[in-house]
């Protein structure tokens, strides 16, 4: 029996859609609680600025949502800005062995914003990057990027624990198959096609240009997805060779707002 991309969508369908919030960039000045990528964060009064653990050095700011201008979405902040820093680094303060280790990066969460240094005083904590040996930052440090959003619906992409459990669950008794690799070529071209979940988002379901990172029955899920972003014209974030960075979290850390053991992930093809 030939079955066709289709009839397992149809099911990953009802068992799998999911909300979603899309982000895009459009390079511009923002203001200093504005969601962007690169430029100037906020910092509450009598702050410090962040620093890699193992060496020292100042982290690098890399993006920062202000919930407000975000989507509802459960167990997500209505409000509050997450900032998330890493290492100028040829790999972006990941730590491969121990995922959640932060001491090359870092996710700060500010529950309001209505502390705020000033301007130039946040400047002068920033690292100088011009002193630095190399910049080897996925993003130029030089612009800085508003982040708008989107809502819209996903289902998940094949290499993920989400769409194995689906498989398991109902796919596979259906079908009668053990894997996806049981359908003909074409039939698994057009399913990796069509469930592919590239793109920066906030929830929803990852994308990893190698492999999923989480361990089978791991609880955690997507929290925000960074995406390369480029075209003929312009490079916005490049991950080694057009990778994507992944940030995970569990419902229960989410909802008490501690980011303290989100793992972070980044690969490239």
């Amino acid at each position: 029996m030939s079955i066709s991309a289709n009839e397992i969508i149809e099911i990953v369908e009802k068992y799998g859609k999911k909300r979603s919030i899309a982000m895009d960039f459009k390079e511009g000045a923002t203001e200093l609680t504005d969601s962007k990528l690169s430029g100037v964060p906020y910092l509450p009064k009598d702050s410090q600025w962040p620093l890699d653990k193992k060496t020292g050095k100042k982290l690098v700011f890399m993006l920062q949502v202000n919930f407000s201008e975000v989507p509802k979405m459960e167990n997500y902040p209505e409000s509050g800005l997450m900032q998330i820093f890493i290492a100028n680094d040829d790999i972006s303060g990941i730590d491969f062995d121990e995922p959640d280790n932060q001491a090359s990066w870092r996710i700060i969460f500010h529950e309001n914003a209505d502390n705020a240094m000033e301007v130039d005083e946040i400047k002068a904590l920033m690292p100088d990057l011009n002193e630095a040996d190399d910049v080897m930052l996925p993003f130029d440090p030089k612009k800085e990027y508003k982040v708008t959003f989107k809502e819209e619906m996903q289902l998940p992409s094949i290499d993920t624990l989400e769409f194995d459990k689906i498989f398991k669950e109902h796919i596979g008794a259906a079908f009668k198959i053990e894997s996806i690799s049981d359908l003909d070529d074409a039939a698994q071209d057009e399913l990796f096609d069509k469930l592919c979940n590239g793109g920066s988002r906030i929830g929803g379901y990852p994308f990893f240009t190698q492999y999923e990172i989480r361990e089978e029955n791991d609880t955690r899920k997507l929290l925000i997805q960074i995406d390369s972003v480029y075209d003929d014209k312009m490079d916005i974030i490049i991950w080694g060779d057009s990778g994507v960075a992944n940030f995970f979290i569990t419902d229960e850390n989410l909802k008490n707002r501690d980011f303290s053991h989100v793992i972070y992930n980044w690969d490239c093809y």
